[in-house]
């Protein structure tokens, strides 16, 4: 599904109605993620684009950007800046740009 950038942010459908009924049958407490990936502008995979707890960015992995599905089933997508790769890159080779 086509979705609009505006100032690097976007709202990404998460969840069909099918993946409620689905996880309202499971009855999990797990949280959905899902991968948002723009054709032709994979992300790399680097370590410091992961996230986790101490990541000044947000989840980036498998090309993409990661978002936690609402109940909503739409998420706010943020599309890395152009340096952000480059600055990640030399973080993970303990470098500053």
């Amino acid at each position: 599904m086509p979705l609009t950038f505006a100032a690097g942010r976007a709202l990404a459908p998460t969840l069909t109605e099918d993946d409620r009924v689905l996880l309202a049958l499971v009855n999990t407490a797990q949280s959905v993620r899902v991968t948002v990936e723009v054709d032709r502008q994979p992300l790399p995979s680097l370590v410091p684009l992961r996230g986790g707890r101490w990541s000044v960015y947000p989840a980036y992995g498998e090309g993409g950007a990661i978002v936690s599905a609402s109940g909503a089933g739409v998420a706010e997508v943020q599309w890395p800046q152009t340096w952000t790769p480059l600055e990640a890159a030399a973080r993970e080779h303990g470098l500053t740009v």
